[in-house]
């Protein structure tokens, strides 16, 4: 199989990019839920946050839960993934901070930077960085309700 196919290959569906309620009718909804688990225990862990009163005049944003599965490439699950994720559409910016935008790769970059690695005789290294985001210095306060 070429890296342009295994590319194509890896594509996600619909299905693996499944709501909430989707993810927990699921006959793998376990998965989701160890998953869900995972993902708090982590941000807890980092100190990501403490637990607050809700007070007059607290901009607090709503949050959700993404989900997401990875598949290898002949369509097999790999992993479940779960990310809780702030809604920061509702943010101002200036009022609760100044970047309003989290930037993020696309998955055609990534296969294009395999193809010059291989062209061009790179050689590869891998990271895998969890919750790389959540580790990210914030100097504005954030409030942020836990879903539904």
């Amino acid at each position: 199989m070429s890296l342009g196919q295994l590319c194509l290959a890896a594509k996600q569906s619909a299905s693996d990019n499944p709501t909430y309620n989707q993810a927990m009718n699921r006959p793998d909804a376990d998965g989701f839920k160890d998953a869900m688990d995972a993902e708090l225990g982590t941000l807890m862990d980092m100190k990501s946050w403490v637990i607050n009163t809700r007070t007059k005049g607290m901009n607090v944003f709503g949050s959700t839960w993404a989900f997401k599965v990875k598949r290898f490439p002949n369509r097999t699950i790999n992993k479940l993934k779960v990310c809780l994720c702030a809604c920061r559409d509702q943010q101002i910016e200036g009022v609760d901070g100044f970047d309003t935008y989290t930037p993020v790769v696309n998955f055609s970059t990534v296969c294009l930077l395999l193809v010059m690695s291989i062209r061009l005789g790179w050689s590869l290294a891998q990271i895998n960085y969890k919750a790389a985001f959540d580790d990210a210095a914030v100097e504005e306060e954030i409030y942020v309700e836990m879903p539904q």
